[in-house]
């Protein structure tokens, strides 16, 4: 299924208040598009690599200023106690995935607390649930009232204090930054986008990060020294620790590649390329397809031997994962710069 992310879902639940007919793959472009970023971020005293598969412009921490938008903050339990006006307002909370229909947040990890955000749907005081607006294909997902109040005091680096983010809706409607992102034209979009995975090599955001062929070029030699490492005769000093450090590597790594998405947003962009063809009937959209296709399957098999390398750091799968890396590289930038040209030229 496309378009499932939370953030997404906030995203466009709030678009749609502007423009009720805005399409999902309309979203996905003002949001950022397809990229392929990697991003060096602290965890737990470590320092691990994360990547970033589209919609870069969704980080909590910049997504309300990339549209000129200024939430009400309110403490979890003052947003529980109080009223809430579904009618009036959107009310937004940072979450991850662990969080959802759990009736506890021991296990959750918070490192990245921040990153990925939901819109409330509904406070059902009863059955003491926030539950996120539904998606109709299955049940609602929820949250844990008990378990948001153990969050109350909870503060990290990336968003600072754990609120709740109330926006009313009325002033959705007369803010001209929103409303310019909006209302441009869609080819107009994944051409800047695409520029800036082209071009833009280094990703503007709070931890350090690089796009593209930096990108990719980065990841390929990253888990290269660990393929030295395994080679090695003798084990090296600190050999141990750093088997450690390339699991939770693989780990953390798979988690943001599968987060949300079955093959790394690559079906959400095959999605824009159906809606390209609509808009130019001379749009050669299945030769632009087949390439997005064929990385998404690539992805989807990474997803799978990132998982087998965090229960074994096998020489011979990590050969595989690098020359998938290889494949794609190749594969999605000549991809992207075909894409652009052809976009140009029309």
């Amino acid at each position: 299924m496309l378009y499932r992310e939370c953030r997404f879902r906030a995203a466009y639940t709030l678009f749609q208040e502007v423009k009720p007919d805005i399409k999902q793959s309309e979203v996905f472009q003002i949001l950022g598009g397809i990229t392929t970023s990697v991003y060096m971020y602290p965890i737990h005293k470590l320092k691990l690599y994360i990547m970033a598969g589209a919609s870069e412009k969704l980080r909590i921490e910049n997504f309300f200023d990339q549209f000129a938008l200024d939430p009400h903050k309110l403490d979890i339990e003052q947003f529980l106690s109080e009223p809430a006006d579904f009618e009036q307002y959107f009310y937004i909370l940072p979450i991850t995935a662990e969080m959802l229909n759990s009736r506890s947040f021991s296990h959750v990890d918070t490192s990245f607390l921040g990153c990925s955000f939901a819109m409330i749907g509904e406070y059902n005081r009863e059955e003491q649930r926030l539950y996120l607006p539904h998606l109709g294909e299955s049940d609602k997902d929820w949250l844990d009232v008990a378990a948001l109040l153990t969050m109350n005091e909870f503060s990290n680096e990336l968003m600072g204090r754990y609120v709740v983010y109330r926006i009313a809706k009325k002033e959705l409607y007369t803010n001209p930054v929103l409303a310019a992102c909006i209302d441009r034209p869609f080819r107009e979009l994944v051409l800047e986008n695409l520029s800036n995975v082209i071009h833009g090599l280094e990703v503007p955001e709070k931890y350090k990060g690089v796009r593209g062929e930096e990108a990719y070029g980065l990841m390929i030699r990253h888990f290269g020294q660990l393929k030295q490492l395994l080679e090695q005769p003798d084990h090296p000093p600190h050999y141990e620790q750093a088997m450690k450090y390339y699991r939770i590597q693989c780990s953390y790594l798979r988690t943001f590649i599968m987060s949300g998405t079955d093959h790394f947003y690559r079906g959400e962009f095959i999605d824009s390329l159906r809606q390209l063809a609509v808009c130019d009937p001379g749009f050669q959209l299945d030769m632009h397809t087949k390439c997005w296709q064929k990385a998404a399957n690539i992805w989807r098999r990474i997803g799978r031997n990132l998982l087998q390398l965090y229960y074994k750091l096998d020489p011979v799968r990590l050969d595989g994962l690098i020359l998938q890396l290889e494949q794609l590289r190749e594969l999605e930038m000549q991809g992207m710069k075909e894409l652009y040209q052809s976009l140009e030229g029309r």
